[in-house]
């Protein structure tokens, strides 16, 4: 039986570029995951952020049952403020009509 013989004719080289390439391949993937969970951390603390401001900014008032835009009005109306101040602001702020019945659940945007 013959033995045979295989021999890598390349010069050193090469295989050495070779692995180069792959530590250089890795490490760009590497980076650009990097970047892109920074990327997206930076975006979700920034709407975080804006989601507080605008919770800061308005508040919510859910109509209780019986409830009037009056009632809830005279609650935010501070001392030197005119209530029917405060009622014409609501309807303008929520499209509400002047005449308008106001529904059990009814979602009241209040500027604060």
């Amino acid at each position: 039986m013959k033995a045979i013989e295989i021999r890598d004719h390349r010069p050193e080289g090469k295989r050495h570029d070779r692995k180069l390439f792959k530590r250089i391949a890795s490490a760009v993937a590497f980076t650009l995951a990097l970047a892109t969970a920074c990327g997206i951390g930076w975006y979700a603390g920034a709407k975080l952020a804006y989601e507080q401001k605008a919770s800061e900014i308005q508040k919510i008032h859910y109509v209780e049952e019986g409830e009037t835009l009056w009632d809830i009005a005279s609650e935010l109306a501070s001392d030197e403020q005119d209530v029917r101040e405060v009622v014409y602001d609501l309807q303008k702020l929520n499209g509400i009509a002047p005449d308008a019945d106001l529904k059990l659940g009814q979602k009241i945007v209040t500027a604060k």
